[in-house]
């Protein structure tokens, strides 16, 4: 029985807090010449979303970059850096609330006294939880009493997950990258390359340093201290280009190789063509062909994160060594549980309990799975886009742009619930024998829990296309409408996998809008809708209804003051919807601006 769970509001503020700054300094050696160095700074409290919902307080975000800019060299590098301040997790914040109070197996056992007790008074079962449960539940913590409100405070600033609820990440994004223009450098120096012809090369460089926390990262490799060394990830990577400029400057092409190398992988080579092609100057047809590698992300390599009764850890062998070997598919662990049950409840026989369980795991284990699925690799694209964009109508009033894309992957990154089954201390089960292993996931202390990052073996497509059309109808009136469709295939289902494609496929905008309809006053509506979709996460499963919004916006110019005044809203009927599951409702929002021009 679950234990007595508290509302997320009585665990955290919603307000929201944003505070963003930047400065920047330019020196401009000679004409061409630049070397700029910017700083931005982010300072926010708000509630986040991810396999659990956090509150993200007293969060830091900085950058610090710098750029050259010369007509052969462009090179830039920068430096992210990032404090998770006094953030916490809010469903380790409500489970260790309840802990405070009394551990589970004290909780559990009082329910199962009260309960008892309940039932031999000739209580019904609903009556004998409710008896159970406010019985366990005696004296429990109560939001805004001055000890709920203590203990909260105290959980934030424990960074242990199964003690208290700090998030507590500190960590670093360093990037550096240049480009040199091959074919400008020769021609500077003399040399007789042909003007159409364009020449590229170029580097970059990242690296995460990640300080452990214990919570969502350790340092996993050998030799390390898991919570005292920092996590290093890095990549880097280089391309030559080439391009041309042919009939008369009609026909664009341009090669591209590039190369990559990760901490983890081997060399990766990724090629790219594309073409341009320019019948008139008011139209093109555009076409490109690439192929390439992802590798993983920083958390779908190295996550370590518990999230209450499953454990999510990264892909990589350096993270869930032995795991995917010893591990069978949650699916059907569950299909083997659900069939087991029902098997003991249709067993009328004479047998002891004990003998009908054992039966009706005989006869169903054969419903368990084996996990197929193994360390993370990078992912493989294929990639063909198309498209076509013309300004028709005289002066171009007609503007038409259509893409269509078509995506081919191999070994896509996506994520598995599997389980190992493992003995009364927690340690993995030695044993082959299925019987056992059976027996073993037949209960929930048998199952050690674990959702991993690993890749498809399926065959995974994704496809879609876009269109627009913006019409000048005359006398200052834009009128425009786009559509987008996205569709994502695989060539098998009930694998045990979960992709995480989140995407409605159809999702269109209409809009009208004129900058001076009389005396300097000007308008501007908007209304875009999306289909319903089929949502995947860990958090929440389920769909999210179709919605449509409707934007709009006043302008006022006051050409001798310099002045323009907006006066506007975002959903301007205050129609609630939601664009993800598990998030907040959202309603309008209006405001009114100024811009004074200097």
């Amino acid at each position: 029985m679950a234990r007595t769970g508290y509302d997320e509001r009585d665990l955290v503020d919603y307000t929201i807090k944003i505070l963003k700054a930047d400065a920047a300094l330019h020196y401009r050696f000679e004409p061409g010449v630049e070397l700029a160095y910017a700083y931005r700074v982010a300072g926010f409290d708000n509630v986040y979303q991810r396999s659990n919902r956090f509150r993200l307080q007293d969060y830091l975000l900085q950058q610090h970059a710098l750029t050259l800019t010369m007509p052969v060299v462009q090179a830039r590098a920068y430096a992210t850096l990032e404090n998770t301040g006094k953030s916490y997790n809010l469903r380790s914040m409500g489970e260790n609330l309840d802990r405070s109070f009394q551990p589970d197996a004290v909780w559990n056992n009082e329910y199962a006294m009260a309960w008892n007790a309940a039932v031999g008074a000739g209580q019904t079962v609903a009556q004998a939880h409710a008896s159970a449960r406010l019985a366990a539940d005696a004296g429990r913590l109560q939001p805004g009493t001055p000890a709920f409100n203590q203990r909260l405070g105290e959980l934030q600033d424990i960074n242990n997950w199964d003690q208290g609820a700090a998030l507590r990440v500190k960590a670093k994004l360093l990037h550096a990258e240049a480009q040199v223009n091959l074919a400008e450098a020769w021609r500077r120096k003399g040399g007789k390359q042909p003007a159409n012809i364009d020449l590229l090369a170029g580097a970059d460089h990242r690296t995460y340093v990640v300080v452990p926390d214990g919570n969502y990262f350790i340092n996993p490799a050998p030799g390390q201290d898991p919570l005292q060394d920092d996590l290093i990830y890095s990549k880097t990577g280089g391309f030559v280009q080439a391009g041309g400029r042919f009939l008369a400057e009609k026909l664009r092409l341009t090669a591209t190789l590039r190369v990559d190398k990760n901490d983890y992988f081997d060399v990766k080579l990724n090629p790219r063509f594309t073409a341009v092609f320019l019948p008139t100057q008011q139209q093109n047809f555009r076409l490109s062909y690439q192929s390439g590698y992802r590798f993983p992300s920083l958390f779908e390599g190295f996550s370590n994160v518990n999230s209450g009764q499953v454990k999510r850890i990264g892909g990589l062998r350096v993270m869930s060594d032995g795991v995917f070997e010893n591990s069978y598919l949650r699916t059907g662990i569950d299909a083997f549980n659900t069939a087991v049950t029902a098997a003991i409840n249709a067993n009328t026989s004479a047998q002891t309990a004990a003998q009908k369980r054992q039966q009706a795991i005989a006869d169903n284990q054969g419903r368990l799975v084996k996990n197929p699925y193994t360390y993370l690799k990078p992912e493989y694209i294929r990639s063909l886009e198309v498209g076509y964009k013309a300004g028709l109508l005289p002066q171009g009033r007609l503007l038409v742009d259509v893409d269509f894309y078509y995506n081919a992957y191999r070994d896509f990154i996506a994520q598995v619930e599997a389980y190992v089954p493992v003995t009364a201390t927690g340690e993995p089960l030695t044993t082959a024998d299925l019987n056992t292993v059976a027996t073993t996931l037949n209960a929930r202390a048998g199952q050690a829990r674990y959702r991993l990052w690993t890749n498809s073996q399926s065959r995974v497509t994704n496809y879609g296309s876009s269109a627009g059309v913006r019409y000048e109808v005359g006398r200052g009136y834009l009128l425009g409408v786009n559509t987008t469709y996205t569709r994502l295939r695989r060539t098998q289902n009930g694998d045990g996998l979960e992709d995480g494609f989140n995407t409605p496929r159809w999702a269109y905008n209409l809009s009208v809008a004129n900058e001076n309809i009389v005396g300097n006053v000007g308008f501007g509506l908007h209304y875009r809708h999306q289909n319903r979709y089929f949502s995947q996460t860990f958090l929440v499963v389920g769909t999210v209804p179709a919605f449509g919004t409707l934007d709009a916006q006043l302008s006022y110019h006051i050409p001798a003051a310099q002045v323009r005044l907006k006066l506007g809203a975002s959903n301007v009927l205050n129609n609630y919807y939601v664009s993800y599951l598990g998030g907040p409702s959202v309603g309008g929002l209006y405001y009114l601006t100024v811009a004074y021009g200097l």
